[in-house]
This record gives C-alpha cells, sequence and structure tokens, in this order.
C-alpha cells in the first residue's frame, strides 16, 4: 500500500511540473547582450530573459503579450531625480506604475527597463541589444532598484523588497525621457532594435521594454515534493 501511494504522489507531482512547463510555452523568452557604461551603476543583465508587457487583456485587443508576460502600464510626467550626476534639472521625467498581472502567476527577481533606439533617458547604466536584431539598434538601459547611484525605483506596493509579485505595482523613473512614443508604450514583443522588427502600428508605438528573470516558484516547489517523496520512501526500506 505505502509503494502505492508513493508512486501515485510521485505521478502527481511529476505531473504538476508538466503542466507548469505546458503553462509556460506562451511565455516571452528573449536572448539579450549588455554592454556596461560608466554612468550611473553597473549594468549586468544575463543573456537569457523574460520580457513583459501589454497584453490583450491589460490594454484590448492589438496588444500582443500573453497572459503569463502581461503587464499593466501607465505613466505621468514630473521631476523626479533618479542619477542625480547625469539628471538635466531643465527636462522633465517621466514615472512609470507596472502591475504584475501574470497567469500563471509568476514573480520576477529582478527587472530593468530597456528604450528603444529613438528612445531618449539619463539614468542609464548601459545599453542593451536583442541578439539577432543588432543592426536594427541598441537601446539605454537601467536596473530598476533602490540601489546604488541610480534610484529609479520609487515604490513597490507588496512585501517581497526586489521582488516583482503577482498583483504588485512598481513605480520607477525614467530620467529626462524623450523620443517616440510615451513612457508607458511598453507595447512590442522584442528589446531595442527587436522591438522594431515587427512592423505594424503596435511595433512602432513602443519606447521601450520591461525584461526580468522569473522565478519558477511552482516548479520549484513540486520538484521539492518529489525530492521529499523519494527521501521517505528511501527511509521506509532502511
Amino acid at each position: 500500500m505505502r509503494h502505492s501511494t508513493f508512486i501515485y504522489c510521485t505521478v502527481m507531482a511529476f505531473g504538476l511540473i508538466m503542466n507548469i512547463a505546458m503553462e509556460s510555452a506562451d511565455a516571452v523568452p528573449t536572448t539579450v547582450t549588455s554592454y556596461n557604461h560608466d554612468t550611473c551603476d553597473p549594468l549586468n543583465v544575463p543573456e537569457a530573459v523574460d520580457e513583459l508587457g501589454r497584453g490583450g487583456s491589460a490594454a484590448g485587443p492589438g496588444y500582443p503579450f500573453p497572459a503569463d508576460e502581461t503587464i499593466r502600464v501607465a505613466a505621468e510626467v514630473t521631476h523626479w531625480s533618479a542619477c542625480k550626476s547625469t539628471d538635466d534639472p531643465d527636462r522633465m521625467d517621466a514615472v512609470v506604475s507596472i502591475t504584475n498581472l501574470t497567469d500563471p502567476k509568476t514573480s520576477f527577481s529582478e527587472l530593468w527597463y530597456v528604450g528603444n533606439p529613438n528612445t531618449y533617458l539619463s539614468n542609464v547604466d548601459g545599453i542593451v541589444l536583442e541578439q539577432g536584431y543588432e543592426d536594427l539598434g541598441s537601446g539605454l538601459a537601467f536596473r530598476i532598484d533602490q540601489e546604488g547611484n541610480n534610484q529609479p525605483l520609487l515604490s513597490e506596493s507588496l512585501g517581497q523588497m526586489g521582488i516583482f509579485e503577482p498583483g504588485e505595482t512598481w513605480k520607477f523613473v525614467i530620467q529626462d525621457f524623450s523620443g517616440g512614443p510615451w513612457a508607458d508604450e511598453i507595447s512590442s514583443i522584442g528589446v531595442a532594435g527587436g522591438s522594431l522588427a515587427g512592423g505594424g502600428v503596435i511595433a512602432h508605438m513602443s519606447s521601450g521594454s520591461i525584461i526580468g528573470i522569473p522565478i519558477p516558484e511552482p516548479a520549484s516547489l513540486a520538484l521539492s515534493s518529489v525530492g521529499a517523496l523519494m527521501m521517505m520512501r528511501r527511509r521506509q526500506r532502511r
């Protein structure tokens, strides 16, 4: 009986892992290259990231991001310095609000903003290019955080500091924002030059991208459960 129960639980846990993998199949994985600039803070973006943006459920028909990478975006004009050494006090800044609407719910451990090639900003940590679209241009970029000389992150609505959780809203500053569409148009799949490659109205409405590192919490939990069940089975045999 114990052996049958163990097999049943293991199969169920494995099925959960497979379901999570299938649910994540619509994600927007992106491969990028980043270059640090000696401006505000060091830029260190991994090659493999997920891109977040406006999806149909959050912005109306026509916006391309799938449900598991969807955020709500809004922006306003203000004066707020994120990196004082590069700030032009005579230029206006954009405060952007992003809300995590991912379904299935996904948290992200780090986020970066990357402008499109026609977007200017001054709180720059470096540049990012999407691999395969380098010829279409790079994007000025920074990490969205409250560390170092560049501190664009103004607020997080939930408790885990530095973790972009499901349902949470972050507010951050794009310093001296100008050029192209408005700051809330995070609307096109593709980063930097890759954002322009899609063509059509939506692609050319976009001003930038949010990229991040997802936390595979449900999958990790399932794998931990399998490991625990296997350990219990070994102990029963002794």
